[in-house]
């Protein structure tokens, strides 16, 4: 990879590396050092602190300690910054550990998407935006059931037991309720387990599959978008994708504390419930005020204009163009 890299600057005569994540950092840094090149660090999570979150390696062990120091080194001696959350931001500016010099500012540009293939959620059946063409956009075997949906994988960090038994207090609130579990193949069987070991009549779920190009189109069929996550220190760096494919599609979002900036946009804009805890109680207080903020009429235009504002990629564009248009200056300067 160092030589590589380095002939590629080399080669193009390139004037800046961006390395997206601690592994291709430890590429850029050295190869950025030995020709005279600017880099950017595009920091999508701490790499100790997520293998040590998810049990993949023990806290303070050696392999944790040194790829820890690693990634402060390179933190601390990176060009530009470039993180998920402001928590994220707030985190490295803050802690001591990190010693972040006064010249670093982290940038924040969360997880963006793509808000044209998500337009068709909008004219779902009853929106009153476009009528028998809306349900054309739907799934049709899903129309008439008030659908919850999660996309996305199973493991590590999703809570997917936690959002079933979320369903489960929102079925009871209402007998039409349905989940929409939309993930690979490989995750599938893991889905499907949970349900069997629920009572008959509480098995409403539908477990699919879908290419990105289609998801909006499931997604146009829901009312509301899951996302419960593990809420450990690492996960305050995350920004799930997910989150910004539910509000695009106009979806109120139900989430948990303690995971990236979810909580303050979340009650901030008001598009969504934030579960105070993952018990019994918790689930039924949040489905009450999803159900009270369902009765908003103007929320989905609402969740459809924080994802344009804060989570889609002409923002992210404009921003990583500012943070290059910055180095630039420098290099010059």
């Amino acid at each position: 990879g160092l030589v590589y890299a380095s002939y590629l600057v080399v080669r193009y005569r390139l004037t800046l590396l961006h390395a997206r994540g601690t592994i291709p950092a430890a590429v850029a840094a050295p190869v950025a050092r030995l020709t005279g090149r600017q880099w950017l660090l595009d920091l999508r999570g701490l790499v100790a602190e997520e293998y040590v979150d998810g049990g993949l390696w023990k806290r303070d062990s050696a392999l944790h300690r040194l790829v820890g120091v690693v990634e402060r080194r390179l933190i601390q001696h990176a060009d530009a910054l470039v993180v998920l959350t402001d928590r994220a931001a707030e985190i490295l500016t803050q802690d001591p550990r990190f010693r972040l010099p006064a010249r670093l500012i982290p940038q924040v540009i969360p997880c963006c998407v793509d808000l044209e293939a998500f337009r068709q959620a909008g004219a779902r059946p009853g929106s009153g935006s476009a009528g028998r063409a809306g349900e054309e956009q739907t799934v049709p075997e899903l129309n008439g059931r008030f659908i919850l949906a999660y996309v996305g994988s199973l493991g590590t960090w999703y809570l997917f037991e936690e959002m079933v038994e979320f369903f489960r207090s929102a079925l009871r609130y209402n007998t039409h309720a349905h989940l929409l579990v939309i993930t690979q193949q490989e995750h599938q069987a893991t889905a499907q387990g949970v349900f069997e070991r629920l009572p008959e009549g509480e098995r409403r779920v539908t477990i699919c599959s879908s290419p990105p190009a289609l998801v909006g189109r499931y997604l146009a069929s829901a009312r509301v978008g899951l996302s419960l996550i593990k809420p450990t220190f690492s996960k305050q760096f995350s920004s799930p994708t997910k989150i910004g494919e539910y509000l695009a599609s106009g979806l109120p979002v139900v989430v948990n504390r303690g995971v990236g900036d979810l909580e303050r946009v979340v009650r901030r804009h008001r598009v969504g419930v934030v579960l105070e805890g993952l018990t019994p109680p918790a689930y039924r207080r949040g489905v009450d005020a999803l159900f009270d903020l369902l009765q908003d009429n103007t929320l989905p235009a609402r969740c459809r204009q924080v994802a344009r504002d804060h989570l889609s990629l002409a923002m992210g564009q404009e921003r990583y163009w500012r943070v290059y248009q910055g180095l630039r200056r420098e290099g010059c300067a």
